[in-house]
C-alpha cells in the first residue's frame, strides 16, 4: 500500500454518513409517505456535519434529489433541512450544559471555514484518483 494515503480524515467519516443519507434518498423513491427516510437522510447528513463542517453544504444535494425522485412537498423539504439542524443542535445544547460556553464551538466552526486546506498531491496521486474516479 502506498503510506501517504493510509490517513484517517474526518472527510472520509463523513463520506459515510452521506452515503448512507443518499440510500435513505433513493430509498424513498415511490413511497407515497417518504417523510422518515427524509428525516434520517437529513440526519446522516448532519452527523456528517459534525465530522466536517463543509459537509453542510450538501444538504443542497439533497434538496435538488428530493426534487428530482420525489414530487414537490414542502413537508419533506422541511424534514431534511430539520433532519440536518437536529445533530447540530443537539450537540451545541449537550456542550452549553456541560461547560456553560458555547463561544469554543462557534470559533471551531469559524476556524474550520476559515482555514484554507493546502493538499499537496503528487503527480503519482493525481493519476491514482483520476483512475479511481
Amino acid at each position: 500500500m502506498y503510506i501517504p494515503y493510509n490517513i484517517l480524515l474526518p472527510e472520509q467519516f463523513a463520506n459515510i454518513f452521506l452515503i448512507l443519507g443518499m440510500f435513505y434518498i433513493l430509498e424513498s423513491n415511490g413511497m407515497d409517505d417518504a417523510s422518515y427516510n427524509v428525516f434520517n437522510a437529513g440526519l446522516l447528513c448532519g452527523c456528517a456535519t459534525l465530522f466536517c463542517i463543509n459537509a453542510f453544504l450538501l444538504i443542497f444535494v439533497g434538496i435538488i434529489s428530493l426534487l428530482i425522485f420525489r414530487p414537490y412537498r414542502t413537508r419533506e423539504w422541511c424534514m431534511i433541512i430539520l433532519g440536518t439542524i437536529t445533530p447540530i443542535l443537539i450537540y451545541a445544547t449537550l456542550y452549553f450544559l456541560i461547560f456553560d460556553s458555547i463561544n469554543p464551538i462557534l470559533d471551531s466552526i469559524k476556524n474550520q471555514i476559515l482555514v484554507d486546506k493546502n493538499y499537496n498531491f503528487s503527480q503519482n496521486g493525481i493519476i491514482f484518483f483520476a483512475i479511481m474516479a
